[in-house]
């Protein structure tokens, strides 16, 4: 997968694809799991490639972010950055992958370990909601 480093600029000025974050931190297994699996299948790789611009976001990075003209800073209260938070509606949990429309920002939040198959699915589904 083309991961992007999590840079918010790229994602407000991506107009042309469907946007994939992927909120994740270095000790989440399930995480991992991940990477290792349904990230690693052949199809799920192309179809994300094609159709998808592909942030990887470390949640627990002491990096401040600008997003929408309001900067957000890593809370340590909750082990977690603020804009991760934010675009959760403060539901965080790991994995979770974030589809946003670039042409509103809406933000749809899945989280919890997903399969090829699950995720195949939800990529597919607003791929073809949003763009055909």
């Amino acid at each position: 997968i083309n991961w992007k480093a999590m840079d918010v600029e790229d994602i407000i000025a991506n107009k042309n694809n469907l946007i994939l974050m992927d909120l994740y931190t270095d000790w989440c297994g399930w995480c991992k799991r991940m990477d290792e699996t349904t990230y690693n299948n052949p199809s799920l790789i192309k179809f994300l490639n094609e159709n998808y611009t592909a942030f990887k976001f470390n949640t627990e990075v002491d990096k401040n972010i600008t997003y929408n003209n309001k900067v957000f800073k890593f809370d340590s209260q909750y082990n977690a950055h603020k804009l991760a938070i934010y675009l959760t509606e403060g539901n965080i949990a790991y994995p979770t992958i974030l589809i946003i429309n670039p042409e509103n920002n809406s933000v749809y939040p899945f989280s919890g370990y997903r399969t090829v198959q699950e995720m195949e699915f939800i990529l597919k589904y607003f791929y073809t909601k949003i763009f055909l």
